[in-house]
């Protein structure tokens, strides 16, 4: 009886066991059920937005192709009313000159050829540019056709002594013919490089004619954004004349009427800090770029600053090559390389400065020597340098009054100017 009661008792037991089990699992499923019918609807996967740098190929391709259809070769890239006003660009280049066998000189889009007028028999220099490589070239950064427009037509509007004068313009499917005044006396890069030497009174002089050039361009509201050596042409070799230069290349120019733009333009070791920091800016590079000039042609290297780079920046003069150059000169760079552009002077002030004035300059003595090869250094300007770096580009100038210690120093320089430009070209 007793096995019987524990047997029924533990067949109770279990079935209680079971029945709670089972009671259990339904209420779990049942509140599984219910959560599952709360639960928001996942949402469909969409696809990826694309990467950024296929975004920006893609903008890039899409803007190449609209500079394609309005610049390539299928169009005049100089037609229009603005043109018509200085050129007839339909007319046929070889009805109206005669083009020589040689080009003199190369750039990377154009070679520069002599060439005759028909009707009056003058010489003339005729640069030809290849719309295929200039498109190229500049498909990506920018309109090459808008921007060879605005560079004829910015020098053809300016009339002055000191600036490039353009005769004629034509255009055919595949190139440009831009014929302007010959400049026998090539670049005052290379003429300062020739000469080995400048004295005083002719660096005063030249900037004279390149600041009286960059005054009449500000007062027509035009800015030039690209003046170096390279940049300024003599019109004759003539070593017994005075030098006359005219101010070229208006590529980079741009017509602002008094307004600030903010394009990243120039060169390296000319540029003012405010176009290097790609900020606002108007007139007042040009100024910056011209006191870069001065200092350069008065001791032959690109000027070294404390501090480079910041609102303190101060710009150096080496004792070593300055000791003999006035303080007036030194006064004229100053307030033209100045961080500040509200400091700097503009090129009419520049003009009235007592350095620039002829009457105000020191007699002409024997001319200074300088390692005027340093000027083709402009590569290391775009590397961030110590100060012990930067005063390492300085070279020594010559100040003996002895023609033989001259010429030996001559000599000397000569074969050292050798050197530095082999370490240049394998750097």
């Amino acid at each position: 009886m007793g096995a019987i009661v524990s047997a029924l008792g533990t067949t109770t037991t279990e079935k209680t066991k079971s029945d709670a089990v089972e009671t259990s699992k339904e209420d779990t499923d049942g509140m599984a059920e219910s959560t599952r019918s709360e639960m928001p609807k996942r949402k469909p996967r969409t696809r990826p937005p694309p990467r950024p740098s296929v975004q920006i190929e893609r903008a890039r391709t899409q803007r190449a192709t609209k500079i394609y259809n309005s610049s390539s070769m299928k169009v005049k890239w100089l037609a229009g009313d603005d043109m018509k006003k200085f050129y007839d660009i339909d007319r046929l280049f070889e009805d109206h000159y005669v083009l020589g066998d040689e080009a003199f000189d190369f750039g990377a889009t154009s070679e520069v050829y002599r060439c005759k007028g028909k009707r009056n028999n003058r010489e003339y220099a005729c640069k030809i540019i290849d719309k295929r490589k200039m498109f190229s070239r500049q498909r990506h950064r920018c309109n090459p056709g808008v921007r060879m427009k605005a560079e004829i037509i910015n020098c053809s509007k300016l009339k002055h002594p000191h600036l490039i004068d353009i005769v004629d313009v034509f255009e055919t499917g595949d190139s440009i013919y831009v014929v302007m005044e010959l400049m026998h006396g090539g670049q005052l890069f290379n003429y300062v490089i020739e000469r080995n030497s400048l004295t005083e009174k002719e660096a005063s002089d030249i900037i004279k004619q390149v600041t009286e050039a960059l005054a009449y361009m500000h007062e027509n509201g035009v800015l030039h954004r690209d003046l170096k050596a390279e940049n300024i042409l003599l019109t004759s070799s003539d070593a017994s004349k005075r030098p006359f230069i005219k101010v070229v290349d208006f590529g980079m120019s741009k017509e602002v009427n008094g307004a600030k733009t903010s394009s990243v333009l120039g060169t390296p070791g000319y540029q003012a800090p405010e176009c290097m920091l790609g900020q606002k800016y108007s007139t007042a590079v040009d100024c910056f770029s011209l006191g870069c000039l001065t200092y350069i042609l008065l001791c032959g290297y690109m000027p070294l600053y404390t501090d480079e780079g910041t609102d303190s920046q101060k710009v150096i003069f080496p004792e070593s090559e300055w000791a003999d150059i006035s303080e007036d000169a030194r006064d004229f760079v100053s307030n033209l390389i100045e961080y500040e552009p509200e400091n700097r002077l503009s090129c009419a002030d520049a003009l009235k400065h007592k350095w620039i004035s002829e009457s105000m300059l020191p007699p002409s003595g024997p001319p200074r020597l300088m390692m005027s090869t340093s000027l083709k250094s402009v590569d290391f300007l775009s590397h961030p340098l110590t100060e012990k770096g930067r005063l390492s580009r300085v070279q020594s100038c010559c100040h003996d009054l002895d023609p033989k210690a001259i010429e030996a120093k001559r000599k000397h320089n000569a074969a050292r100017s050798k050197s530095i430009s082999e370490a240049n070209k394998a750097f």
